[in-house]
């Protein structure tokens, strides 16, 4: 048995090993092609939008951020999760959980529905009011001036900023608009934030405890065999083992084993695999599970047998920790990096871009190109200025949501890259961490953007004479 253990820790570390070696430079890749890349070319879409908006739309915008780069990351992120050496997950256990209903129940994503949504509805009002009759009904116009608002320090400015071109409107161009439109991807954000917290919340809990309980789980089963190769039955043991572990987490598990078996006259199978009471049930962790059926089964050929078994057991599980955290510091790095650049670096770049959509936008509007072509010794400058056409723009209202929805995508994506990675197919693990990472990666994209809007409007402003 001990062979056996060998030559499968061998193959595990040698499979794990050539997999961190070969994962590092595509996780690279993947991040500058489909985060880095993209948000850097954002920032010259609407200076673009401005001088050829024939041929580029904000539709465009849309397919290329919000369809084409997620399914390029999809793609080879897919690709780099094939690379990994098969593992297990944890599914089957979990289900038997008593808190599982939480999980399967769909009331969270009722009570995300009933708070997100306003959100969402208040992000649409500049095209409620441009293109619905409900203006008209309530007797109120399609657009106001920021000093109708009782905002005068923002000038003349039309809050949403739609524009007459040809026989319709386009826009919005407002800074008004722009703001409203962070409410669309924080709706969508919150959705998901809050479904997978109430989801999770429990389980990841009892996920936790179950961690900390594989990583003591070694020297259990050593005392545990050692008291069962002394002649003690299992029966017993597990409450001596119990005794001795006090202030640890297997001492839970070992007592509630030694519940069953002394208060609810269980076999020791069915007080630890007992598909109501079973002690596994509390704990879902397929090391625990196969460690326990080892001793199961060897204790049919005797106590000797399953003493031997379990201290085998023992040093494998110590083996395979060891193992687990030699490469877990191998892919440290890149994992932090990718961890930092999705939470961090990517919503700040996001942010800094759509402040600088609204600063062009908002000097584009305020500059009157006709009375600088005409105007004597600017010819030339008025006649390079012609070039940009307002009306022709991508307005920032619908970059930001473009650029919003692409953030959330990545996020969905790179998530289930990174639990993938360190954990295997690990599904409570991965709609956790995307609740957690939303949380942090939006919050923070749309915080700098409001800041970096009011404050390059502010600025462009004054450099345009704006106040």
């Amino acid at each position: 048995m001990e062979k056996a253990l060998q030559v499968i820790l061998d193959g595990v570390y040698d499979k794990m090993l050539k997999f961190t070696h070969t994962v590092r430079s595509p996780l690279t890749n993947v991040y500058m092609l489909t985060v880095v890349l993209p948000v850097l070319g954002i920032a010259l879409l609407p200076l673009a939008s401005a001088m050829i908006g024939d041929y580029l739309k904000w539709y465009h915008v849309f397919i290329l951020y919000t369809l084409i780069l997620p399914f390029l990351s999809f793609y080879l992120t897919d690709k780099i999760m094939f690379l990994r050496p098969g593992g297990y997950g944890e599914t089957g256990l979990l289900k038997r959980n008593p808190l599982y209903y939480k999980y399967k129940s769909n009331k969270s994503y009722s009570k995300a529905l009933w708070i997100s949504l306003p959100l969402f509805v208040i992000g649409l009002l500049p095209l409620i009011f441009q293109y619905t009759f409900i203006p008209a009904l309530f007797g109120i116009p399609k657009d106001f001036t920021f000093a109708q608002l009782g905002l005068g320090f923002f000038g003349d400015e039309k809050f949403f900023g739609f524009i007459q071109s040809g026989n319709g409107f386009t826009g919005p161009f407002g800074v008004g608009a722009l703001i409203l439109s962070m409410l669309i991807p924080l709706s969508i954000a919150l959705f998901f934030i809050i479904a997978y917290n109430d989801k999770t919340k429990d389980l990841i809990k009892e996920r936790d405890k179950t961690k900390q309980l594989e990583k003591e789980f070694n020297n259990s089963l050593f005392q545990l065999g050692n008291r069962i190769g002394n002649g003690m039955p299992p029966e017993i043991a597990f409450g001596r083992v119990a005794e001795s572990s006090r202030g640890l987490v297997t001492e839970a598990f070992f007592r509630r084993v030694n519940y069953n078996i002394r208060q609810n006259g269980m076999s020791v199978e069915k007080a630890i695999f007992d598909p109501r009471r079973g002690a596994v049930n509390y704990y879902p962790s397929e090391l625990i599970a196969t460690s326990m059926k080892v001793l199961v089964e060897s204790s049919k050929k005797g106590l000797k047998i399953a003493a031997i078994s379990l201290m085998s057991i023992s040093q494998y599980v110590k083996n395979i920790q060891k193992i687990t955290q030699r490469l877990r510091d191998m892919l440290a790095e890149i994992i932090s990096d990718m961890k930092s650049n999705m939470t961090f670096l990517a919503p700040l770049l996001s942010g800094i871009v759509v402040g600088l959509a609204v600063m062009i936008t908002a000097i584009l509007s305020r500059l009157n190109v006709s009375d600088l072509s005409s105007g004597t010794g600017v010819g030339s400058f008025g006649s390079l200025l012609s070039i940009f056409n307002l009306a022709k723009m991508i307005p920032p209202y619908y970059l930001q949501i473009a650029l919003g929805l692409y953030l959330i995508e990545i996020i969905f994506i790179l998530t289930g890259t990174l639990v993938t990675i360190e954990s295997g197919e690990d599904t409570l693990q991965n709609i956790n961490k995307i609740g957690r990472n939303l949380k942090t990666g939006i919050i923070f994209y749309l915080s700098t953007a409001l800041l970096a809007t009011l404050a390059l409007f502010f600025l462009s402003s004054i450099v345009v004479g704006g106040f």
